[in-house]
């Protein structure tokens, strides 16, 4: 019966720290020690051993933005001129898209340019973008409250969280119904469903995780090069330059990204500085390829790793016999600092095989705490159970 009792408990426990385990996965940050491992992790395998898949070149075309600038009228919250500022130019945005709905010969366009103020050029921008198909531009959420662009345009929700000034972890769905922009181009590229649940979201009738460390097959040093090893990337400006059965050829089939990629919408990643709009086109590359999909061999991974600490947790095995631990573990300082380090050792390891395998990091730092205290605990309530038997 005793043994029946153990069993049982040591397996809902391992329950427990799975549903524990995808909560944790679900949250969109992380801790700062945790994002060292995490980038340390992924450098090694996708940089030094090379193992990840670069998307075809084909198939994306990068426009950049940042020189293209007008100044525009600046007003104070009553209304009255103060000035200028300068702003994406909306005339020569309005000459591309004039451009693009001509030949509507693209897959999508995501222009991450968010409309804020009104300019001259608002009308005639509008008119091209009506005209143009699969397009979508960003709206943002400032504290809590949704800004949407001056112009009625088609829009995906555009902002991500950040660790410590740090990009980690994308979340497809925000605020309970928000679609990010990644979201919305794979729903519309590939007529796919995605819904947010509890634990998981549900894509096209698969579990997937909630929030997703991104992998990043297109990174910054890929664009903008001075040789043709590069995604193909042009400066707005030029790109208006080139005739227009060229530029029939080059937007033909691609997935076409107009953004800030090198001046002032850059974002510090685990790959280094990453301008915002390859944010948003890796997090759709991460959905095409199922990237953030949940496998049933990653449950019973989880909980066999977890059964087996489980049982070493509750029947209280020693993992180490040396005398130099023993002396430090008779302090409760020293035992707890130390069953901490031991327990985010071995989850290390787990998340380690986890990334190589499955492709998903998992959270360290909390579980090591959880279970540095679950296992002060059981000790002292065992210590206060063999003291009531000893003095009845």
């Amino acid at each position: 019966m005793k043994r029946f009792r153990f069993i049982a408990v040591v397996t809902v426990h391992a329950l427990f720290l799975v549903v524990f385990s995808f909560f944790l996965l679900g949250i969109s940050y992380s801790y700062e020690n945790e994002s060292s491992i995490i980038s340390g992790v992924s450098v090694l395998k996708n940089v030094i051993f090379g193992l990840e898949e670069k998307p075809s070149r084909k198939d994306f075309l990068l426009i950049n933005v940042s020189y293209e600038k007008a100044l525009n009228p600046k007003l104070d919250e009553f209304g009255f001129s103060i000035g200028n500022e300068a702003i994406t130019n909306r005339e020569s945005l309005a000459k591309l898209f004039e451009k693009t709905s001509a030949f509507n010969n693209h897959t999508y366009i995501v222009c991450d340019v968010f409309l804020e103020q009104s300019s001259p050029a608002d009308s005639l921008l509008l008119q091209n973008v009506q005209r143009t198909s699969n397009i979508v531009f960003p709206f943002h959420a400032v504290e809590g409250v949704m800004t949407m662009p001056v112009i009625k345009v088609p829009t995906a929700f555009s902002d991500y969280d950040s660790d410590f000034g740090n990009f980690l972890k994308y979340k497809f769905i925000q605020y309970d119904t928000c679609s990010t922009i990644a979201l919305k181009m794979y729903k519309d590229i590939h007529h796919a469903s995605y819904t947010s649940g509890l634990l998981f979201d549900r894509k096209n009738d698969h579990r997937a995780l909630k929030s997703f460390i991104i992998e990043f097959p297109i990174r910054q040093y890929d664009i903008f090069r001075d040789d043709t090893l590069g995604y193909h990337s042009f400066h707005l400006g030029n790109l208006l330059e080139l005739p227009d059965p060229l530029l029939r050829d080059i937007l033909k089939d691609k997935i076409i990204v107009v953004g800030d990629f090198l001046e002032e919408d850059l974002h510090q990643t685990i790959y280094g500085t990453t301008a915002g709009p390859l944010i948003h086109l890796n997090a759709y590359l991460n959905l095409r390829d199922n990237k953030n999909n949940l496998s049933g061999w990653f449950f019973l991974y989880l909980f066999s790793c977890y059964l087996l600490f489980s049982y070493v947790l509750i029947r209280n095995v020693s993992l180490v016999h040396l005398r130099v631990i023993q002396w430090i573990q008779k302090s409760k300082a020293g035992s707890f600092i130390f069953d901490y380090l031991k327990y985010a050792f071995f989850l290390l390891i787990m998340s380690i095989v986890s990334y190589l395998v499955f492709g998903i990091h998992l959270n360290i730092l909390i579980m090591s705490l959880y279970f540095s205290l679950a296992e002060y605990v059981i000790e002292y309530i065992d210590s206060k159970r063999k003291l009531k038997l000893s003095h009845p």
